[in-house]
């Protein structure tokens, strides 16, 4: 933890924490990371890391949340939900590989291969996969 950290507004530090999070669990994976680590990449305790998130798990969940409602408002921005199925999966398949292409050149490519990989692995983000495939579906046609 670095001494003295500033004050900031709550929702700038979740960012932050975050952020951090993200990163560390990229290069290291899910089981290999500690909250120890992600704080500090944060620049704050794991105190306050655990005050914020409540566990890994938490914080890990709370990554994918953040992650996927970035893609989701890319995917409704981008797919045009008025053309016919055929061309409305080329549409969305073309999108998901441009946010795909986007985030991986973003970060080192190796560093979104393990977080995708982690993803995968999780059972939190097979639950979100079904909260995706919803909110998509609800998304104005």
């Amino acid at each position: 933890m670095a001494g003295g950290t500033k004050r900031l507004p709550r929702a700038v530090r979740e960012q932050q924490m975050l952020d951090a999070a993200v990163q560390v669990f990229s290069v290291n994976g899910y089981h290999e990371t500690s909250m120890d680590a992600i704080a500090a990449k944060a620049e704050i305790s794991k105190p306050m890391l655990y005050l914020y998130y409540g566990s890994k798990e938490d914080l890990f969940g709370a990554c994918l949340d953040r992650e996927l409602a970035r893609f989701i408002e890319v995917v409704r921005a981008d797919i045009d939900f008025s053309l016919a199925p055929h061309d409305l999966l080329r549409n969305a398949i073309g999108t998901f590989l441009s946010y795909s292409v986007e985030k991986s050149l973003a970060r080192k490519p190796e560093e979104f291969g393990s977080l995708a990989l982690e993803i995968a692995r999780n059972t939190y983000f097979n639950a979100q996969c079904v909260r995706l495939d919803g909110a998509i579906r609800m998304a104005p046609r």
